[in-house]
């Protein structure tokens, strides 16, 4: 993982630096922490203090609180007063809530995306995200997997052309992310959320809009089966 020392230079592979303006590092903090807390090296629940925060990248606080200040809107911190800032720590309701509500926007997008002038699109990019994400499917490289099986999703909101809709969205597959990082490791698991985007998609390309968006909403509930498994 890169590093940040305090002359704002970023640590590369091979000890190359390069130097960083203010708004860049930010940047880079928030990536840093962000992949930390999707892939759980920093767990839900933990607390997050400005001190150990500056000291682990050796640079003052301002950079830092804006990056907080992203996650906390990504939905990925909860600030509490007089305590500070802690990743989220989802329970049950949670969990229920969050995949019911991300299906619902899901059927949303299907439906709103299957109104996209230029269907040829769609369609074209919902067979190339299918052949990407296949190529991943028993690989261990699982943040690639991950990216491609996210695109299915996002292939909808691509062309939803409903800005409102895409930003609800952005918070709650934030939050999902945290936990298909971790049952998607088992490649059983990637197999049945591949053939289930398949289904989806298929449904789609087949003119059952209607059969996709009950595809979709089975798929959220049968991911939040798999979330569940993990308190």
């Amino acid at each position: 993982m890169p590093s940040i020392n305090k002359n704002h230079f970023i640590i590369l592979k091979g000890g190359t630096t390069m130097a960083l303006n203010r708004s860049t590092l930010s940047e880079q903090i928030y990536e840093i922490l962000r992949n930390d807390i999707l892939t759980q090296k920093i767990p839900c629940g933990e607390k997050l203090t400005l001190n150990t925060l500056k000291e682990r990248f050796q640079v003052s606080s301002t950079p830092i609180r804006d990056a907080l200040t992203r996650l906390e809107k990504d939905g990925l911190l909860q600030y509490y007063s007089n305590i500070g800032v802690n990743v989220i720590d989802l329970n049950a309701k949670d969990l229920k809530e969050l995949f019911t509500f991300m299906g619902d926007l899901d059927a949303l997008a299907i439906r709103y995306a299957s109104d996209y002038p230029q269907q040829q699109e769609v369609r074209r990019a919902l067979i190339q995200n299918l052949e990407e994400t296949q190529k991943y499917l028993n690989t261990s490289d699982i943040r690639q997997w991950r990216s491609c099986s996210d695109g299915l999703h996002l292939v909808f909101y691509q062309y939803c052309d409903n800005s409102r809709l895409c930003s609800s969205a952005l918070q709650m597959r934030s939050q999902i992310t945290i936990y298909s990082n971790r049952y998607e490791r088992e490649v059983e698991n990637r197999e049945k959320v591949f053939e289930e985007h398949q289904k989806i998609a298929s449904a789609f390309l087949n003119g059952d809009i209607e059969g996709a968006v009950k595809k979709m909403q089975s798929h959220l509930q049968d991911s939040l089966a798999q979330a569940l498994c993990l308190l």
